[in-house]
């Protein structure tokens, strides 16, 4: 089975459960930044998108969590159940290290296919006495709980055509293993943008495109962070002191002019030293709801420049 991009479309117009402006915003944002960093030349720094996924309806909740970053999937080319498992990315070799002082298990994911259907084949790493590679929903079985019944989550009929064809193939593999874990086992599922190879820390990256709104007479200038992601960036945070994830800020001029005006960054710990403690009234968020904002004040960030990148990811970490 070779899948076509108008295949890949198909499915994720079946997966999202609405393709609304900041959605799609927010897709291109991830790309760009990753096109930023490219450009500095930090661009093999970064892994690709993933999960962190914990297990729910267990006695421990919050504990048991797993981070998984699929491979690509390409367009037109046969994906047989034998095939060699393909190179992992040294940053998500390097992230697994990290991870596993976290209690957080990392898995590689490359997808074959048997009967007609993709599976997903996961490759732990980060761990000494790791199994075999094997089907992902093998290696989460003692893990998780299993869904007491199907569940369909390719009901929808979402319009797709603003992505195109880069963010299609960006998108696809993460959708479709999100839903081969979702369909067999009941999981609370956040998106892992990115995450930097740093020098002595592991960033977990939320990339966000914003307009910069009205200055608070309190607080000045500033960004809005959603409540999810921000426990999101919260939760790698409090788990293990080598991991500070980064909200980036694609600051752009307009709704219409969506130009760069500035990339902007800032870490987990400036965010709660410095953000406002009011909630504040956000745009729709991803999934079509209303959002509630953390603002975060102008002061909090600083440009993803060389002078930054030079520090948080010496070159001379990767090339000796």
């Amino acid at each position: 089975m070779a899948l076509s991009i108008d295949q890949m479309r198909q499915f994720l117009s079946r997966s999202y459960s609405s393709v609304n402006r900041n959605k799609v915003n927010g897709i291109y944002a991830e790309v760009a930044f990753y096109n930023h960093l490219a450009g500095l030349g930090y661009g093999d720094k970064l892994s690709p998108g993933g999960w962190i996924i914990r297990p729910t309806r267990v006695a421990r909740f919050g504990l048991g969590s797993v981070a998984v970053f699929p491979d690509g999937v390409p367009a037109g080319k046969e994906l047989p159940v034998d095939r060699l498992a393909p190179p992992i990315p040294p940053s998500v070799e390097h992230a697994a290290t990290f991870l596993r002082h976290a209690g957080i298990a990392t898995y590689f994911c490359y997808p074959v296919e048997e009967g007609g259907q993709l599976r997903w084949i996961g490759v732990k790493r980060g761990d000494a006495s790791a199994p075999p590679a094997s089907d992902i929903l093998h290696l989460l079985e003692r893990s998780f709980v299993q869904q007491m019944r199907f569940y369909n989550y390719l009901r929808h009929h979402s319009d797709v055509t603003p992505l195109n064809d880069e963010a299609i193939l960006e998108q696809f593999p993460l959708e479709s293993l999100r839903i081969y874990i979702r369909t067999k086992y009941y999981a609370e599922i956040s998106d892992i943008d990115r995450l930097i190879w740093g020098q002595q820390t592991i960033y977990p990256v939320e990339v966000k495109e914003k307009t910069r709104p009205p200055s608070d007479r309190n607080i000045g200038d500033w960004f809005g962070l959603d409540v999810g992601p921000f426990t999101k960036l919260a939760f790698f945070k409090a788990w293990y002191g080598q991991l500070d994830a980064l909200f980036v800020v694609r600051e752009i001029k307009s709704e219409t002019d969506r130009s760069l005006v500035q990339w902007w960054v800032t870490n987990t710990t400036d965010i709660a030293k410095y953000a406002s403690w009011v909630f504040s009234g956000g745009g729709p968020n991803m999934a079509g709801g209303a959002s509630a904002v953390i603002k975060v004040p102008i002061h909090a960030f600083r440009p993803p420049d060389e002078t930054f990148m030079a520090v948080t990811c010496p070159h001379s970490l990767y090339h000796s």
